[in-house]
């Protein structure tokens, strides 16, 4: 687990954080779809599951503004774990579906192993 776990930054803090993740987001993909361009394929994917795990980031610093429930200890470990922002990536991609989903444990399966595929497609991409 966590060593010593900080606080989970005040509002103003992890506002910034937010925004700070977004530019960063914003900016991954555009390098993403600038080596894409340029046929360099494994670094361009790399760099766009980059940017999706810094959307991820960014929604993460709003859900403690949301759910004052969320322990530092929570928060942090959602924080580093990239895996886990990738989860949460491919788990809201099922709402902009206009179907349902399926069963609940079969999508989680689903979601799980695709974002290990992902997380481990990424490092071969470098």
């Amino acid at each position: 687990m966590l060593g010593h776990v900080p606080p989970i930054p005040p509002r103003d803090d992890l506002l910034a954080l937010f925004r700070a993740a977004l530019s960063n987001g914003n900016d991954l993909l555009d390098d993403a779809l600038v080596l894409a361009d340029a046929d360099r394929f494994p670094r361009a994917y790399a760099l766009a599951v980059l940017a999706w795990e810094e959307l991820s980031k960014a929604e993460l610093c709003l859900m403690p503004l949301l759910l004052p429930e969320i322990t530092p200890e929570d928060f942090w470990q959602r924080f580093r774990d990239h895996e886990g922002k990738l989860v949460r990536i491919y788990a809201f991609a099922a709402f902009m579906q206009a179907g349902p989903v399926g069963p609940v444990t079969e999508y989680v399966k689903k979601v799980m192993g695709l974002s290990r595929s992902t997380a481990k497609q990424k490092e071969r991409g470098w």
